[in-house]
C-alpha cells in the first residue's frame, strides 16, 4: 500500500484538533480542514487514502460530501462521524458507499479502530489475486472486503448458525445498528439466510466464498 495519509474534516475547531492528536499519534500523515467545500477542492485534486468527514457541517453535509468525492476519487474511503447516535442517518452514509461511521462522543480506541478496519479493507481489496478478480468470485469478494462481513463469513464457515446476539459478542461489535447493515449486505450478496428461527447461516455460495477466503489466508503466510 502506498503512503497512509487521512483528510479530517469537521467545522468544530476542537474536534479537527483532537482528531488530529489522535491519528498524527498513530503515525499517520493528516490534513485537516474546517470549511468542507474547500477540504473537498483539496480531495478532488489529490488522493488521500481515508477521509473522516462530519456529517453535519455548514453549507455541505457529509452526505454531500462522499456523493460528490466517489464522482472523481472512488478510491478514497470516507469514513462518517454522525452526532447523537442517530440510527437512520448512520444507515444512510453506509448505502451511499461510506466504508464505515462513528458516532460522537467516541473514545480514542474507536477512532483508531475504525482507521484500522478500513485499512485493512483497503489491503483486502488490493491484494485479490488476478485469477480471482477476473473470475465471477472477485465481484463477491469484494463484498466481504469489509472486516466485520467477512468476519461474520468465516464465524458461521466453523459455527454453521449462530444468532445475532452471538455474532456480536463473538466478533466483539459494539454497535448492533453497524452489524445489522453488514448482516443485511451479505444477505443481499447471496451468502447469508436465515431460518425460521432467525438463526443466521451461509448460503452454498456463501460456504464457497468461506473456503476461499481461507485459501486467501493461508497464500498470505
Amino acid at each position: 500500500m502506498d503512503e497512509v495519509e487521512l483528510l479530517v474534516v469537521d467545522d468544530d475547531p476542537k474536534m479537527v484538533e483532537g482528531l488530529v492528536e489522535i491519528l498524527e499519534g498513530d503515525g499517520y500523515r493528516v490534513e485537516a480542514f474546517e470549511e468542507p467545500k474547500t477540504a473537498l477542492s483539496e480531495a478532488k485534486e489529490r488522493r488521500f487514502t481515508i477521509a473522516l468527514v462530519d456529517l453535519i457541517m455548514p453549507g455541505i453535509t457529509g452526505l454531500d460530501f462522499l456523493t460528490e468525492l466517489r464522482k472523481t476519487r472512488s478510491d478514497t474511503k470516507v469514513i462518517i462521524i454522525t452526532g447523537f447516535g442517530s440510527v437512520e442517518s448512520a444507515v444512510e452514509v453506509m448505502k451511499a458507499g461510506a466504508a464505515d461511521y462513528i458516532s460522537k462522543p467516541f473514545k480514542i480506541n474507536e477512532i483508531q479502530n475504525v482507521v484500522k478496519r478500513t485499512l485493512e479493507e483497503i489491503r483486502f481489496e488490493s491484494e485479490i489475486p488476478r485469477r480471482v478478480k477476473s473470475s465471477g468470485s472477485g465481484r463477491i469478494l469484494k463484498a466481504v472486503s469489509n472486516p466485520i462481513r467477512r468476519g461474520v463469513v468465516l464465524l458461521l464457515a466453523s459455527r454453521v448458525q449462530m444468532r445475532f446476539t452471538d455474532i456480536k459478542n463473538t466478533l466483539d461489535v459494539d454497535d448492533p445498528t453497524k452489524l445489522s447493515f453488514h448482516l443485511r449486505e451479505l444477505k443481499g450478496s447471496g451468502l447469508l439466510r436465515q431460518d425460521q428461527d432467525k438463526r443466521y447461516m451461509l448460503t452454498t455460495s456463501g460456504g464457497r466464498i468461506a473456503r476461499l477466503l481461507l485459501e486467501l489466508e493461508k497464500d498470505s503466510y
